[in-house]
Parts: structure tokens; C-alpha cells; sequence
């Protein structure tokens, strides 16, 4: 009687994620890209591999952001004649009050 044995060797690939430029994932466990979260309005991210939402950097004073998931600086759009934001972060520019205007963008 003859008995042949067969080697059986298993090799894991790990694959990992890497979150692309205008997302970041901060929990642990996830296997697949749609868990990673998009930066909000008036922010954008340049980072592959983000954690954090607070890797997501906000548009300058005087540019707005009205999309999600931005990964440049160049994604921030300057205010138009007569609006302006008046802090960073924002999604969309205000009107001048009326009586004032404003005539070049910033």
C-alpha cells in the first residue's frame, strides 16, 4: 500500500486599500473603496490614505466649494461680482448686504 501525501501551501495577499485624494476612512476593518467618505463642501484633500475627516482642508476666504470629494485647492472657486464668503470652508458665496457692492472677486 502506497500512500501519497499532497503539500497543500494557502498564501494570503493582503490587499489594501488606499483611499483616494478627496476621501478619508476613519474605521478600521472596512474592505472595500465605497467605505471611504468623501470630504464635504468647501473643503477638498490632496492626501492619498486619509484618516481623518480633519485631513480635509477647507477653501480659502473669498472661494466656496459646492461639490463633495475634491482633492485640490484648484477645485475652490472664487466668488463671483457682488458675493463673498466670509470665512473658510464655505459651500457657497453671499450676496453683498444691500447698498455695497463689490466689484472684483477676491
Amino acid at each position: 500500500m502506497h500512500i501519497h501525501l499532497h503539500r497543500i501551501e494557502v498564501f494570503y495577499v493582503l490587499t489594501l486599500l488606499h483611499i483616494s485624494t478627496g476621501k478619508y476612512l476613519d474605521t478600521p476593518g472596512n474592505d472595500e473603496e465605497a467605505d471611504c467618505v468623501s470630504c464635504g463642501t468647501g473643503k477638498y484633500s490632496t492626501a492619498t490614505g486619509a484618516t481623518e475627516n480633519m485631513m480635509c482642508q477647507q477653501c480659502p476666504a473669498g472661494k466656496h466649494l459646492p461639490t463633495t470629494g475634491n482633492d485640490s485647492e484648484d477645485d475652490c472657486v472664487a466668488c463671483a461680482k457682488g458675493k463673498y464668503t466670509p470665512s473658510h470652508g464655505m459651500s457657497v458665496c453671499t450676496d453683498c448686504m444691500t447698498g455695497k457692492i463689490l466689484t472684483f472677486p477676491l
